[in-house]
């Protein structure tokens, strides 16, 4: 079989678009349900999202409507090309919430698919240190992956994670396998120790994103930090053309706490990443631009902003 995107583009437009299926996940007693009854069509319908992907095939897509959505356990997807989204717009009034706090300590949600597409959540994470909104590459390498228009909220304010998590294995070592061609883009992340951990991930780009801490110090082993890189990776090209742009940092307390922590846990001998573009990153509050951007070596390009402090070439 020719694949699509090797078609020359005028005989590519011309194919017809590969079918999606819709499903939507509705609560039982919400007010717009008996309208869904109506019209969408029977078995398309489900009250909770864990019965909506068991179902789901690759290339469908899974729309969420508003309530908090408690499931119990992650919510595990495997399929390539699925994409699960809000059925209201991003943020509205965080209305759709996936919400492991409260109720079970793991990740909420976990993607292993090809091409998926997460976008227009709060997710709110159990309240410790393995709880993380989404992790990606859990069973298998896989790639292209969109993350988007997300809210990660920590509830409490203490040493817990609240983000995502990049071809790493639960208890930070290193990911048999890889994450690549990521794009997280436009998300919020509010409190919370770690926002986003990095391992395994070439072509990864984290573009637009706001990170807001409250809080500081560490848990003994992990200080708080918005984007930890960690070089100890023994695959090659780890880290290759990843970019880290135009995201904006807020540090609300001033106090131990990193923005872009790019050379974790390297040791002589560890494998260099290959260049990383970290460009136009606005820090406020941080104490020193030294805990902006930590180790910005010769392998990290661009120019970044503590303040009206420029940091880097």
């Amino acid at each position: 079989m020719i694949k699509k995107y090797n078609l020359h583009p005028t005989v590519r437009s011309g194919l017809n678009q590969v079918p999606r299926e819709t499903l939507h996940v509705c609560k039982a007693d919400a007010e717009n349900v008996e309208y869904l009854y109506d019209n969408v069509p029977r078995g398309h319908l489900f009250h909770t999202i864990t019965k909506a992907i068991d179902v789901a095939e690759d290339y469908f897509d899974v729309y969420v409507w508003p309530g908090t959505w408690t499931e119990g356990a992650t919510i595990a997807i495997t399929q390539d090309h699925l994409k699960l989204l809000t059925a209201c717009p991003p943020y509205a009034g965080h209305k759709t919430d996936l919400r492991g706090y409260g109720s079970f300590s793991g990740t909420v949600l976990s993607v292993d698919g090809h091409g998926c597409e997460i976008g227009g959540f709060r997710i709110t994470p159990y309240n410790d240190l393995t709880s993380y909104s989404i992790k990606l590459a859990i069973t298998k390498w896989m790639g292209g992956c969109w993350i988007h228009d997300i809210w990660h909220y920590s509830a409490p304010t203490g040493i817990n994670t609240c983000g995502i998590m990049v071809g790493y294995n639960a208890d930070l070592t290193h990911s048999t396998y890889a994450a690549c061609d990521i794009q997280i883009t436009d998300n919020i992340f509010f409190k919370g120790r770690t926002k986003i951990a990095m391992e395994n991930c070439p072509r990864c780009h984290v573009l637009r994103n706001k990170f807001v801490s409250i809080g500081s110090g560490a848990d003994g082993t992990l200080p708080y930090v918005d984007i930890r890189v960690n070089k100890t990776q023994s695959q090659a090209g780890g880290f290759n053309c990843c970019h880290i742009e135009d995201n904006t940092f807020y540090d609300a307390e001033n106090g131990a706490h990193y923005g872009i922590q790019t050379d974790y846990n390297k040791g002589a001998g560890d494998i260099e990443p290959g260049d990383m573009i970290v460009h136009n990153n606005q820090f406020t509050g941080f104490d020193a631009s030294g805990s902006a951007i930590t180790d910005h070596d010769q392998h990290i390009l661009g120019r970044n902003f503590y303040g009206a402090t420029a940091i880097g070439s």
